[in-house]
């Protein structure tokens, strides 16, 4: 018997309709049946200034409504608790320009944005979760674009009695600081899996602020680093580390049948890769999947109808040619014909 019958498998990848902009570091995120994509480089000196929205479901895509002045149009935490879609802090312009403090909710009913207490720092590339009525933000880098940060910030956005279309008045809102993460990055992913967040990869040597797009580079250290965060103990924990280590994933990871699965990204050097890696909490053991056609980073990953889609983002090709793009490809979700009998005995990690 085969290894390769009781474990997931990703087909041959295809070509499936593309977003309406090209993109690249967009903040995105799932809400049910609609996929978010707000803004991203299109170029170091052209960015989108849209909202992207995409009914998964049908493949349909379409504008959302115009983002408000001052709101980051890349490097921002993005999170939901289903009613309100969240945007932390970010980078307002292109090239490496200054982050902004400045955070924002959408009511996904409306579709009207409103400001929220802005976080206390400005940080660029954070993680942001949603978790139990509270936003958690989690490193990043500080003001100057380069220094890491390990802080934790968070605020309650929901009390158990309130009634999901409500969010606190802006004079109740307020950020505090919660146990830091012990090793911070910025441009790391992130997911919420039995109640408890993941905080996956990143990297330090990021490019400082500058509006000189000539200047706009770094060194790029990527980080194999994979944390859990407990929240009701309010403790960290570093898990095994990731088998090759990515940054630039922040909308590029995803969970398949209980286990993370974190597509493409850029290594050391900002070397693009075409890997797919996965994660099993059950068994604190990461394996390589079969890759990417080609490698990407900054782009937005997601399942639905029993495949996994991979849009926008950058690409590499021969030369020093990295074009951003809106294309999607999509690959089918091949399992094994012992896949339940390899499932049914792992078990959950403690939280």
């Amino acid at each position: 018997m085969s290894a390769d019958n009781g474990i997931v498998r990703l087909g041959r990848w295809r070509r499936a309709p593309s977003s309406l902009e090209a993109h690249l570091e967009a903040a995105s995120i799932r809400v049910g049946n609609t996929l978010y994509v707000i803004g991203g480089y299109q170029t170091l000196t052209q960015m989108c200034t849209k909202m992207q929205i995409l009914d998964v479901a049908s493949g349909g895509w379409r504008y959302g409504p115009p983002l408000p002045d001052g709101f980051p149009l890349s490097h921002a935490g993005v999170a939901t608790d289903g009613r309100f879609l969240f945007i932390v802090s970010g980078q307002l312009g292109p090239a490496c320009w200054p982050a902004t403090e400045r955070s924002w909710a959408l009511d996904l009913h409306t579709m009207a944005w409103t400001a929220i207490a802005p976080l206390p720092v400005a940080r660029f590339a954070p993680v942001l979760a949603y978790l139990d009525g509270n936003l958690h933000l989690v490193t990043g880098t500080t003001e100057d674009r380069v220094t890491i940060a390990t802080e934790h910030f968070i605020m309650r956005v929901r009390d158990r009695t309130a009634e999901r279309t409500m969010l606190p008045l802006l004079s109740d809102q307020a950020w505090r600081t919660g146990p830091p993460i012990p090793l911070g990055g910025d441009h790391a992913a992130s997911v919420v899996l039995d109640s408890a967040l993941y905080v996956v990869g990143g990297e330090h040597g990021h490019a400082p602020v500058t509006m000189d797009a000539t200047r706009c580079r770094g060194v790029y250290w990527a980080h194999p680093y994979l944390f859990r965060y407990n929240p009701r103990r309010e403790e960290w924990q570093r898990l095994a580390d990731m088998l090759f280590a990515v940054s630039h994933i922040e909308s590029q990871v995803l969970v398949l049948d209980g286990k993370i699965l974190v597509l493409g990204g850029t290594g050391d050097g900002d070397v693009f890769s075409a890997r797919v890696q996965e994660y099993d909490p059950a068994r604190d053991r990461w394996r390589e999947m079969k890759g990417l056609p080609q490698a990407r980073k900054g782009g937005v990953v997601w399942q639905t109808n029993g495949s996994v889609y991979f849009n926008g983002g950058q690409l590499t090709s021969d030369g020093n040619n990295r074009p951003v793009v809106a294309d999607t490809i999509a690959a089918r979700i091949r399992r094994g014909p012992w896949y339940s009998l390899f499932t049914r005995g792992a078990r959950r990690p403690k939280s």
